[in-house]
């Protein structure tokens, strides 16, 4: 047993050295989101949460990943959750730093309009063209649960492109 405890142990920090230290770059045009399986196409809107145990779930807009939070996963088992800065697509910043803006002008790929960003003077700059209402990290599972958006009736909130 005393042979095996040094390659368990060599096991173990293999496993730990192997979870992302970062965000994983979303592949758009191919990558499928994990909330609502649709294809993540927008560069201004995808998400990434990366679990402790190292697995990362891709999702076309901030809502689909708020909302796989609240219903398919522990908030102890999130290491790190990543958002999309509007302002730089395909960028991904940390969820909890970025500031948020609601709005009707605007086309998330769930209709709920949900846009995030990595500096206040960019969503300043775009809500005085489009309005919209300011959130916090901490507002958008309200914002979700309000808007009824849940798995039983993701269909109902898809964007349809004309």
């Amino acid at each position: 047993m005393r042979r095996l405890l040094p390659l368990l142990l060599l096991l173990l920090a293999l496993l730990g050295a192997c979870r992302p230290k970062g965000p994983v770059p979303v592949e758009y045009g191919q990558d499928i989101c994990a909330f609502c399986k649709m294809i993540i196409a927008d560069p201004r809107y995808g998400a990434e949460l990366i679990t402790k145990k190292g697995k990362v779930y891709k999702f076309d807009s901030v809502e689909c990943m708020v909302a796989f939070m609240m219903y398919d996963l522990k908030p102890e088992d999130v290491a790190a959750a990543y958002v999309t800065d509007f302002a730089h697509p395909g960028k991904l910043i940390p969820a909890e730093e970025a500031y948020y803006l609601q709005s009707t002008g605007l086309r998330s790929p769930m209709s709920l309009g949900i846009t995030a960003f990595a500096t206040k003077k960019d969503l300043e700059k775009l809500k005085a063209e489009v309005d919209g209402l300011e959130l916090l990290w901490s507002d958008l599972p309200n914002v979700i649960r309000e808007s009824g958006f849940n798995p039983e009736n993701v269909e109902k909130f898809i964007r349809r492109v004309p």
